[in-house]
């Protein structure tokens, strides 16, 4: 009898541990859904203007990562944060495909490099120093071949296996670039000015943007390559064809743009300084 009475005791003590879990885990559960659908209804009823804002956790929920539904859950500066999951915009044009074909070619020349060749690179890129926002630093051999054997290509240069004298190797210099927009009906251009002319041994490639925010001042990250020109360029001629078939439109009066160039030396690939201007469209 006294057996029977424990055996109960025990089960009813189990019985209730497990309705307490049970009880528990449901509550865990709703209270979790019910966050993340006000979560999901905050994030799209606040609009673009809330796409990324700052979320405090529950006392059932301690911490969250990842993709849930169309929000993406992370940690950032201020603390634990939520944004709307964004689908790419930019889709692959023809010209990235182009980039990555180049690199592709370029990564297997480096691999067919002798181990006297690759040597070689490593000794030059020891000597090459580079400066981004104030800091200097170097590439690896792989690297300055890259760079060289990248630029070679979208000249339309033959590439180099051996390492130049990067370090005396002078690049052609520009004292002055602009760009004008003109956009009068049937007679919309873009004008490219350059002094000096370029010299026959430098290829310059030219940069533009699509259309700017008028207090937008750096805008190197949106520039993309329209035109590669050679010495037999002229200073104000147009690249308003290559501009139109880059961005597939044209610059109407008031719309604000981004220009550059950059000169690269046609035997090495070395690239020269990067020079940018605005240009605004004027009728």
């Amino acid at each position: 009898m006294k057996t029977f009475i424990k055996s109960l005791s025990t089960l009813i003590n189990f019985m209730f541990i497990m309705l307490i879990s049970v009880t528990l885990s449901v509550n865990f559960w709703f209270a979790f859904m019910g966050y993340l659908c006000i979560s999901f209804f905050n994030a799209f009823a606040a609009g673009t203007n809330s796409l990324l804002s700052r979320i405090v956790l529950s006392d059932f929920v301690t911490d969250i990562w990842g993709k849930v539904g169309g929000i993406v859950y992370k940690k950032g500066p201020y603390g634990m944060t939520r944004i709307l999951k964004a689908n790419p915009v930019n889709t692959n044009t023809s010209f990235q495909a182009e980039v990555k074909n180049m690199f592709g070619t370029c990564s297997k020349a480096w691999k067919n490099l002798t181990v006297n060749q690759a040597a070689a690179w490593a000794d030059v890129a020891k000597l090459v120093p580079f400066v981004k926002k104030g800091q200097t630093y170097y590439l690896s051999a792989k690297e300055l071949f890259m760079l060289c054997n990248m630029n070679l290509l979208l000249i339309e240069e033959a590439m180099i296996s051996y390492a130049p004298d990067y370090p005396n190797i002078g690049v052609q210099p520009f004292e002055s670039f602009s760009v004008d927009v003109t956009t009068t009906p049937g007679h919309q251009d873009i004008a490219l000015n350059i002094s000096p002319a370029i010299s026959s041994d430098t290829k310059l490639i030219a940069y533009a943007t699509s259309i700017l925010p008028k207090r937008l001042t750096n805008f190197k990250n949106k520039l993309r390559v329209i035109a590669v020109l050679d010495d037999t360029f002229t200073s104000g001629s147009t690249i308003g064809a290559e501009y139109y078939s880059r961005f597939d439109r044209v610059p109407k009066t008031g719309d604000h743009f981004g220009f550059a160039i950059r000169p690269i030396d046609i035997a090495t690939g070395k690239p020269g300084m990067l020079m940018t201007c605005r240009a605004t469209g004027i009728t």
